[in-house]
């Protein structure tokens, strides 16, 4: 959860969404001139999108909903890499999340020094931001982050640190004012509400649409907003990734699911998002289904 870094893959979306309204690159109904067909061409290349059927035209909300890759391959090229990059440090999504465990690992959402120090001053494609787009590339995020970015869309804008421990005791049993966490709510990004606002209504329409790609998440007697995410592995089968808050409406808990090698998000990941939650939202239910399986 802490050491271990993967390409985000379509978990980053909601938040390359809000880069781009925040930027003022696209509006709520900005749509694109190339129709998602199923690919989208850029030079001699072609990039296709996970449903080669296409998903025709969409605006940001369904762009979301439906993960469709060429809404996002233009966003990419719209918002450009200065801008996007210079959002996801506005939002902390390279720095560590600084959970209060030793030897956490960096994450990395890159920019164009970055790719100057790597390749060469000017020796890099423009094309690389359209893997950036989809959360590919030389993108990378621990599980830990992705909670704590999903938490700063739930909690309206604030990035909140992460913490096994809330305070510690001794024999007198004070409070250790040295471990007593008074920065549990920090670093907040003024990021306009409308466009949180929006960002947080596609993920709602990830799990909740009938096109949507989350709706193995769902909960009984609860909204749930989140989002899927199939990332590409170069060593082996692609990773499952789902993201998810709820309620939707005053969030109290933020999930972030990783599954090494096992494919797409929307089967292997969001199924399990929903376990966490219906134990959450349901412990006295969970508990006895635990009991019942342990005979």
């Amino acid at each position: 959860a802490i050491q271990a870094v993967y390409p985000p893959g379509s978990t980053l979306k909601p938040f390359v969404a809000l880069g781009a309204l925040d930027a003022g690159a696209i509006e709520p109904g900005t749509t694109f001139r190339e129709t998602c067909d199923g690919a989208f061409q850029f030079g001699s290349r072609s990039f296709r999108c996970w449903n080669p059927d296409g998903h025709g035209t969409l605006a940001m909300r369904d762009a979301v909903a439906r993960s469709c890759d060429v809404y996002f391959y233009q966003l990419g090229i719209r918002v450009g890499l200065e801008r996007l990059s210079a959002f996801m440090k506005r939002i902390g999504a390279s720095d560590k999340s600084g959970i209060d465990l030793p030897q956490e690992r960096k994450n990395l959402f890159p920019d164009a020094a970055w790719f100057d120090k790597r390749y060469g001053a000017g020796r890099w494609s423009r094309g690389l931001i359209l893997n950036l787009a989809i959360g590919q590339g030389e993108v990378s995020i621990t599980p830990v982050k992705l909670a704590q970015l999903t938490a700063f869309l739930a909690n309206g804008g604030t990035i909140v640190r992460p913490h096994v421990v809330r305070s510690m005791r001794g024999e007198s049993r004070a409070v250790d004012p040295a471990v007593t966490q008074t920065d549990s709510l920090r670093n907040a990004h003024p990021i306009s509400a409308r466009w949180i606002a929006l960002a947080r209504a596609s993920m709602e329409a990830v799990v909740n649409d009938a096109g949507g790609t989350g709706g193995s998440a769902r909960v009984e007697g609860y909204r749930v907003a989140g989002k899927t995410g199939t990332a590409q592995n170069p060593h082996g089968d692609d990773h499952a990734l789902f993201i998810c808050y709820a309620p939707a409406e005053a969030p109290r808990i933020a999930v972030a699911v990783l599954v090494e090698n096992a494919g797409h998000g929307s089967t292997a990941a969001a199924p399990i998002g929903q376990k966490v939650l219906q134990a959450f939202f349901y412990p006295a239910k969970a508990e006895s289904l635990r009991l019942v399986a342990g005979r």
